[in-house]
């Protein structure tokens, strides 16, 4: 969405030849004298989003009607893919609450298809914990965090990236509950 709103923002009207000259200056002042250049992009921001919305969905039923088919992993995998970062992008949006059901459902999901130690899993449930500080479930939010924590290091290793992330979201859970210290920090990093 960056690189679409950017490049609509680069947009010239003076420069464009779609209309004349007379026109394209009427165009440019209407446009500054009415909802001004930051509202369109706003306006096209959010309609691409739903775009894209509507274009995920779409794909996430169409992956569950070819599982219904054929039992084939590959299907389940871009299903769970997609609906992970639908989740993710709703969170964005601001359906918080939406996003916490979709993680939740997902989560549940993962652990019965691939187990509690799968990375996929970790993911999910780590992104439910960041979901869940959101909504100001900071204790709920907490505990996920930590059980991410010793998982990812357990597969992962202490310096996997996404080990670090969960070490990292732990600790500023922990500082949201009680003022960060190096005590706090510690108890992050047991």
């Amino acid at each position: 969405f960056d690189v679409v709103q950017n490049a609509l923002s680069a947009i010239c009207v003076k420069k464009a030849q779609a209309f004349n000259r007379l026109d394209q200056e009427m165009i440019h002042r209407e446009i500054q004298s009415t909802v001004g250049f930051s509202s369109i992009n706003e306006v096209l921001q959010a309609e691409l989003q739903d775009l894209f919305l509507g274009v995920a969905r779409r794909h996430v039923q169409k992956c569950k009607e070819e599982e219904e088919l054929a039992a084939d992993v590959n299907v389940k995998w871009a299903r769970i893919i997609v609906e992970q970062n639908l989740a993710i992008f709703e969170r964005e949006r601001g359906n918080i609450r939406e996003a916490e059901e979709k993680f939740r459902k997902l989560e549940t999901e993962l652990m019965a298809t691939f187990g509690q130690e799968d990375p996929w899993t970790a993911k999910c449930s780590f992104q439910l914990a960041v979901t869940l500080e959101k909504t100001g479930k900071v204790r709920e939010a907490l505990e996920l965090h930590e059980s991410c924590l010793k998982l990812r290091r357990r597969i992962l290793g202490d310096l996997h990236e996404d080990t670090l992330q969960s070490l990292a979201s732990a600790a500023m859970a922990r500082s949201l509950l009680s003022p960060l210290s190096e005590e706090n920090w510690e108890a992050s990093r047991q």
